[in-house]
C-alpha cells in the first residue's frame, strides 16, 4: 500500500474512532459534567480562603476568621476537609452500589426478595459511618503529633458524637443521589454537582462569614454546613458548645424527610425500570 493511501485510511479511523468516543461521552457525560463544575468550583475554594487570611485571624469554630496559628488553622482546615472528603466518599458509594448491581444484573434478582427496598439505598451506610468516625480518629492524631494541638478528650468524643448523629443525614441525602441510577446511565454527574455544592458553600476551607450573602444563605441550610460547624465548635470550643437539641432536630428531620424522598423515588425508578426492561443493565 502506498504511503499516501495508508495515511489517508489511519485518518479516517481516527475521525471514526473520535466520532464513536463522542457518542460515549454523550451517552454517559460524567466527563464532560466533571470539566465543566471542578474548574469553576475549585478556584472559588481558594478565593474564599486568601479573603479570610486577610482579615485578622481568631481563632474560631463557626462563625469568624480563619485562625491565627498554625495548630489551630490545621484544625479548622483537617476537619473542614474530613466531612469534605466523607460526604463524597457516601455520595459516591451509594451511587456506585445500586449501578454496580445493575450492570452485574443482580439489582432485578434483589427486588423479588421480600426485604424492603431501603436495604439497597442504606446497606453500605453503616459501613461509611463507621469509616468516616475511623477517619476523624486518624485526622484527631494527625492534628495532635504532627501540628501539636492541644484537643481534650472531651472535646474529641463529642466530635465524634457530631460524626454519629450527622452520619444518618449525610447517607440519606447520598440515598437520594443514587437513586438516579434508575432513571440515567451514570449518576456521576450529579454526584460531581452535589459534591461541588458542598465544596462551593458548606464552609470546609474558609469560614462561612466571609462568603457573598447568598452563598452563606444556601450553605446555611445545607446539612454538610451543620455537620463541619458543629464539628468545629465541639474542638474549639467545649463539648457544650455546639446546640445539641437544635442539631439533632435539624439531622433527624432531614434524614426522615430524606428517607421517605428517597423511597418514594425508588419506588418511581423501579416501576418505570421494569416497563421499560432496564433494570439489568446500563
Amino acid at each position: 500500500m502506498r504511503p499516501r493511501n495508508d495515511l489517508a485510511l489511519n485518518a479516517w479511523a481516527l475521525v471514526a474512532s473520535a466520532r464513536r468516543e463522542w457518542r460515549v461521552a454523550r451517552r454517559y457525560p460524567d466527563v464532560l459534567i466533571s470539566a465543566v463544575v471542578w474548574p469553576a468550583v475549585n478556584p472559588i475554594v481558594f478565593v474564599y480562603q486568601a479573603h479570610a487570611f486577610t482579615g485578622d485571624g481568631t481563632a474560631s469554630g463557626a462563625g469568624g476568621l480563619l485562625p491565627s496559628t498554625t495548630a489551630q488553622l490545621a484544625v479548622f482546615l483537617y476537619l473542614g476537609w474530613l466531612v469534605a472528603a466523607w460526604f463524597g466518599l457516601l455520595l459516591t458509594e451509594s451511587s456506585a452500589s445500586l449501578a454496580g448491581q445493575r450492570v452485574q444484573g443482580s439489582l432485578e434478582t434483589t427486588l423479588l426478595a421480600p426485604a424492603t427496598r431501603l436495604t439497597l439505598l442504606f446497606g453500605t451506610a453503616p459501613v461509611l459511618i463507621a469509616t468516616g468516625v475511623l477517619s476523624y480518629l486518624a485526622v484527631m492524631l494527625s492534628l495532635v503529633l504532627g501540628f501539636g494541638a492541644h484537643i481534650p478528650l472531651s472535646s474529641v468524643l463529642a466530635g465524634g458524637a457530631v460524626l454519629v448523629l450527622a452520619g444518618p443525614a449525610l447517607a440519606a441525602i447520598a440515598a437520594v443521589t443514587g437513586t438516579t441510577t434508575l432513571f440515567m446511565r451514570r449518576s456521576g454527574g450529579l454526584v460531581d454537582i452535589a459534591r461541588a455544592v458542598s465544596v462551593a458553600f458548606c464552609g470546609f476551607t474558609a469560614p462561612m462569614a466571609i462568603l457573598p450573602d447568598w452563598a452563606e444563605r444556601i450553605g446555611r441550610v445545607l446539612p454538610p454546613t451543620w455537620t463541619v460547624d458543629a464539628l468545629r465548635d465541639a474542638v474549639f470550643g467545649t463539648p457544650s458548645q455546639p446546640d445539641w437539641p437544635r442539631l439533632a432536630l435539624l439531622l433527624s428531620g432531614t434524614f426522615l424527610g430524606l428517607v421517605l424522598l428517597a423511597r418514594a423515588a425508588f419506588a418511581v425508578g423501579e416501576h418505570r425500570g421494569r416497563r421499560a426492561g432496564t433494570l439489568g443493565g446500563m
